[in-house]
């Protein structure tokens, strides 16, 4: 289902491509009220067709065509005879969302939970807006609400949640939601690097580089991920390098002593002068040892 639904967003996908990745979903959960709308009242047609379906009909394909502000506006128009609805209501947060006016999007998604606080696709669109706005406590508490909703619904919750989890350094309990989530979080890259840095910091590092590798074969990846991806890969090759469990430094080679002296006398004459000179070096005849080699593929190698 989830595959489904990103083949259908493909054409909104182009509008938000350098924005965050995870805008994606606001794009499934918007489409996903089309759906929603069709199961709970029957499109009519012709004469018979409502003013706010009929905005909602013309503001939906114009969203797919990439006119957001003329979709924004059919959306308002079905609201000014039916000011409660709230699928418009939410359809004009998510097109807000999708333009990146945040503070726009909260309100009108907050009415539509307002009208209907049932209404899954808003509470799904809220708990975005407000991760995409850093407010991970909020985002969080509405993502709870959702984890007992059946199917894709469940699954985004969880995979926000492992997010937040991450980003709050709270490891265990991203990589289990994570891993709970299922087949979902290899579709998102930001997804995937913190599920990756969750297995890395519980020292599972073969697991997140295993993980780490279906960043290859993703589509939409920005430049901040694939910069973030190297950063992970070069902390797993050290980490997967690294024999024993004795720390860094932790013993000290032999030391360094080494003193060399001068003696020197200079005499001079009223055309003439003379010096007599005696350089000595390692004075206390010290013996200095080298350090140990520390590459095991070394012959050397202690």
């Amino acid at each position: 289902m989830v595959r489904h639904s990103i083949h259908l967003t493909g054409r909104i996908l182009r509008l938000v491509h350098s924005r965050k990745p995870l805008w994606v979903t606001l794009c499934l959960a918007l489409l996903g009220s089309l759906g929603l709308w069709a199961q709970s009242v029957p499109m009519p047609t012709g004469s018979s067709e409502s003013a706010a379906a009929q905005a909602y009909r013309l503001g939906m394909s114009l969203v797919k065509e990439g006119r957001v502000d003329e979709a924004i506006s059919h959306f308002k128009n079905g609201l000014t005879t039916d000011p409660q609805n709230a699928l418009l209501l939410n359809v004009v947060g998510a097109t807000y969302t999708l333009k990146g006016e945040s503070q726009q999007a909260e309100g009108y998604l907050l009415l539509s939970l307002q009208a209907d606080p049932g209404f899954v696709p808003a509470r799904k669109n809220l708990a975005i807006s407000y991760f995409n706005q850093g407010k991970y406590d909020l985002a969080a508490a509405e993502f709870q609400k959702l984890l007992n909703e059946p199917g894709e619904t469940r699954s985004v919750a969880l995979l926000f949640l492992g997010i937040i989890a991450e980003e709050q350094r709270q490891f265990t309990k991203s990589a289990s939601l994570l891993e709970e989530s299922g087949e979902v979080v290899f579709h998102y890259p930001r997804a995937l690097l913190s599920f990756a840095h969750s297995l890395f910091e519980l020292k599972n590092a073969q697991r997140a580089d295993a993980v780490l590798k279906s960043l290859d074969t993703m589509s939409g990846v920005v430049a901040s991920e694939y910069f973030s991806a190297g950063v992970l890969y070069s902390k797993q090759k050290q980490y997967l390098g690294q024999q024993g469990n004795v720390g860094r430094n932790t013993y000290s080679g032999p030391g360094l002593a080494n003193i060399n002296t001068e003696f020197a006398k200079v005499m001079n004459w009223e055309r003439f002068s003379l010096e007599f000179r005696a350089d000595v070096f390692n004075l206390f005849n010290r013996v200095n040892l080298t350090q140990p080699d520390g590459d095991l593929s070394s012959s050397l190698f202690g």
